[in-house]
């Protein structure tokens, strides 16, 4: 079930989501390197369901990884310098391939739905996009690319919304 999600609307409240196995195609860079595709997820409502779609396992030394299949799956905590900090860490432990950032964000556009994917492709490898555009048509999950604003609190006012969508012409903020 999907909710439509407007820039000026209130947040709506959770929606119980239908949960499938969700299958990445492959990347066969991953395994010849032996290096790793980092997932980062802020909070465990944004990491935990992830973690079952993609069939990951908690990781048995650090509570905040999920791991399997080429992928690390890693709650950050909010904000771009506990990204950071978590990233750096990993970076001494793991051979990272490169860093996929997840989670919920408000919709800047009015024809985005709940459950959409949106990508940055000014942000984003070519590679990645296109196996993220195979990955979401197998799934038939809608498909955006456009730019991701940040900003560094919660945006509530639907007016605030409305102008930061207009300014930056972004889809979505973060």
């Amino acid at each position: 079930l999907r909710q439509r999600l407007r820039p000026h609307a209130a947040a709506p409240r959770a929606l119980p989501m239908k949960e499938a196995k969700l299958t990445l195609p492959r990347d066969p860079g991953a395994a010849q390197t032996g290096s790793l595709t980092v997932i980062t997820a802020a909070t465990p409502w944004e990491s935990r369901p992830l973690a079952r779609m993609l069939a990951l396992a908690r990781s048995q030394e650090d509570r905040l990884i999920h791991q399997g299949h080429g992928l690390l799956l890693v709650e950050t905590g909010m904000g771009p310098e506990r990204t950071h900090a978590a990233l750096r860490g990993l970076s001494s432990r793991f051979a990272v391939r490169g860093v996929i950032g997840t989670g919920f964000a408000g919709a800047l556009q009015p024809e985005l739905l709940c459950g959409d994917i949106v990508v940055d492709p000014h942000d984003a490898s070519l590679d990645l996009v296109e196996r993220v555009r195979r990955a979401a048509t197998e799934t038939r999950v809608r498909l955006f690319l456009g730019r991701l604003a940040s900003e560094p609190a919660p945006l509530f006012d639907p007016e605030t919304k409305r102008d930061l969508g207009r300014r930056t012409r972004a889809t979505a903020v973060d």
